[in-house]
């Protein structure tokens, strides 16, 4: 009867050890793809905010630096707002909200430039100050653009007021 009894201890012995060999084997699993999916995620982010900086640097070159393009208001923001459509890695996220700011106030301008006084860029400023107006929005603009670039680059550092709602911009002439 001893014989039998040791037995039984054995295969209790297995079936104990054979489960806790699978949990460990679930634990090392789930445990693995946590650490892809937290990777994946990471990639995803540098991704797309590596898009977005792309695109708001296209931006800032043609509201600002193109002469032909940033005088008569044609230049293109679907890229950039297209851009912040699939930025889903960010959303909810400061920076992305930042460059959705951007995106207004850049819009606002090629608005302004097509409908305004000085539509499609054909006429002259009428009025210096408007002209000056425009100069010192564009001026903004580019300074926002730097500062966005500079947060898009370096996601961990902290989002400054300057990326967030960009520099002082005046009022453009209605």
């Amino acid at each position: 009867m001893a014989l039998i009894a040791n037995g039984w201890d054995g295969l209790w012995s297995s079936l104990f050890g054979g489960l806790l060999s699978a949990v460990t084997v679930l634990i090392g699993v789930l445990l693995a793809q946590h650490l892809i999916d937290r990777r994946q995620h990471r990639d995803a982010v540098r991704e797309t905010a590596d898009t977005l900086l792309l695109e708001v640097a296209s931006v800032r070159d043609a509201a600002v630096h193109s002469r032909s393009k940033a005088r008569s208001g044609r230049y293109e923001l679907w890229p950039l707002r297209h851009a912040l459509y699939l930025s889903h890695a960010l959303r909810g996220s400061p920076v992305a909200d930042a460059v959705h700011n951007y995106y207004e106030a850049v819009w606002e301008l090629r608005n302004w430039i097509r409908h305004g006084p000085v539509a499609q860029g054909d006429r002259p400023f009428e009025n210096l100050s408007d002209e000056q107006a425009v100069i010192d929005y564009q001026r903004a603009i580019d300074d926002w653009a730097d500062a966005l670039i500079e947060a898009l680059s370096d996601l961990s550092a902290p989002l400054s007021d300057r990326a967030t709602v960009g520099p002082a911009r005046p009022q453009l002439p209605r």
